[in-house]
């Protein structure tokens, strides 16, 4: 009886959905920075473009 009320309860477990995004993201920017060889400079905007790409592949694009 308690596997069933397990999904059933108004306690929602932590979620580590944060964690796992911010690695989609963090592995995104590396191969981005690797496409253009690692050259220096561009780090934040690898960071916030993978960003931009794992949110609206998780959550759908919003914006139009």
């Amino acid at each position: 009886m308690n596997l069933i009320k397990f999904g059933f309860t108004q306690h929602t477990p932590p979620s580590v959905q944060a964690i796992n995004i911010d690695a989609m993201i963090a592995e995104a920017a590396y191969y981005k920075a690797e496409k253009r060889g690692f050259y220096p400079g561009n780090e934040i905007r690898d960071w916030l473009e993978a960003k931009r790409e794992i949110i609206a592949l998780v959550y759908g694009d919003k914006s139009g």
